[in-house]
């Protein structure tokens, strides 16, 4: 076969030496190879180890980055003059604070619709009817909150490998309970 068949094909002068036992030094190169072929795998071992962690390490950034964003959609306004710490209006809520704070403003505005003049009532069932929008707004807000906080610890849990921690969700009645809907255990 002409050597220009396979252009690809190393030529005489770039193919490995056979090593023959006949040769006195044949088994100190054997030895010598598979030792550099042993250190060679190791680093590879190590390498792609390495990758691993670099990609995990990624994939949990992009995600974490992903859901910082995210949270936002889920925030509802406070009422003005009650800014936290730093400055922001806005926060998460939860089922059992949204229906409580509902439920303890909505009785005055009740009150004053049964018991003012006529000339209130209108006002203070404006008021309550902007509560109750209020109120079913952060409830929904805050079911889907939990919802999408339990889909993000589960991609990081598939993505470290390491079982999703136990997330304290309200039930419906707004007790705190573990998402599998088994109580919270005592703090």
């Amino acid at each position: 076969m002409h050597p220009t068949a396979y252009p690809h094909s190393p030529t005489a002068a770039q193919r490995t030496t056979i090593i023959t036992m006949d040769d006195p030094a044949a088994p100190d190169e054997l030895h010598a190879l598979r030792t550099k072929l042993a250190e060679a795998t190791d680093e590879l071992t190590v390498l792609r180890a390495q990758l691993a962690a670099l990609r995990q390490e990624r994939d949990i950034e992009l995600l974490d980055r992903e859901w910082s964003a995210a949270q936002d959609v889920y925030e509802v306004d406070q009422l003005v003059g009650f800014e936290d710490a730093a400055g922001a209006n806005r926060y998460i809520p939860t089922r059992g604070h949204s229906l409580g704070f509902g439920v303890l403003v909505s009785i005055p505005m009740i009150l004053i619709i049964v018991y003012a003049p006529r000339d209130f009532t209108w006002i203070a069932a404006l008021l309550l009817a902007g509560i109750a929008w209020w109120t079913v707004d952060a409830v929904r807000k805050a079911s889907a909150y939990v919802a999408a906080e339990s889909s993000y610890r589960r991609r990081r849990a598939r993505i470290t490998g390491e079982a999703p921690e136990p997330h304290f969700a309200e039930s419906h009645s707004g007790e705190s309970a573990l998402e599998d809907g088994s109580p919270a255990p005592e703090r």
